[in-house]
C-alpha cells in the first residue's frame, strides 16, 4: 500500500506543478519531508522497506500526473 501512497504523492505533486487550474498544488515542506523519507528508506538504516515499490509507484504516479497535466493544456 505504501508504493500507492507515492503514487498519489507522485500525481498529485506533478498535476498540481504543471496544471495550476487542477486546483490542488502540495505544500513545498511536504514534498521535502516525504522525498527526504524516500531517499532515507533507500539507506536502508530502517530495516527492510519496500524500496522498488515505493519507486514503481512515485514514478508511475508522477508519470500518470505530469501527462494529466499535458492533456488539461
Amino acid at each position: 500500500m505504501s508504493g500507492v501512497n507515492y503514487a498519489l504523492f507522485g500525481y498529485l505533486w506533478l498535476r498540481g506543478k504543471n496544471d495550476p487550474g487542477f486546483g490542488i498544488q502540495l505544500d513545498q515542506g511536504t514534498i521535502i519531508i516525504l522525498m527526504a523519507w524516500f531517499v532515507l528508506c533507500f539507506t536502508g538504516m530502517l530495516g527492510n522497506i519496500a524500496n522498488t515499490a515505493h519507486a514503481i509507484g512515485l514514478i508511475s504516479g508522477a508519470g500518470m500526473g505530469w501527462i494529466a497535466a499535458q492533456r488539461a493544456r
